[in-house]
């Protein structure tokens, strides 16, 4: 896992959640990675978390402002699947146990 990886792993552990849901209208499944953060952080994901997806996955994803917040949002079950399978928790992570992922404290 390079640099890039372990620092958007740490973001989406803090500022961000892996979730799934039925996509009525396109009748699938969807699988998402989203990041929410303050107005002020639109620049940081704009320089340093979609580039990163950009890079590693050739994804963009969509970024965008709300009224008092700045999200950033890839539709990838690829993607979705992998930061799942370094333990970053599916849901609400409020009653969930978070570590930091073997991999990374491994590659130190």
């Amino acid at each position: 896992m390079n640099k890039q990886l372990s620092e958007i792993t740490g973001a989406l552990m803090g500022d961000g959640c892996l979730s799934t849901y039925w996509s009525n209208s396109e009748n699938i499944q969807r699988y998402e990675i989203a990041f929410t953060g303050h107005l002020d952080d639109y620049e940081y994901y704009k320089n340093t978390i979609r580039p990163v997806f950009e890079d590693n996955f050739n994804v963009s994803g969509r970024l965008f402002k709300r009224e008092n917040s700045t999200r950033y949002h890839i539709k990838s079950r690829r993607i979705f699947e992998y930061f799942k399978s370094l333990g970053v928790p599916v849901g609400l992570k409020k009653n969930q146990e978070m570590r930091i992922p073997k991999v990374i404290l491994d590659d130190r």
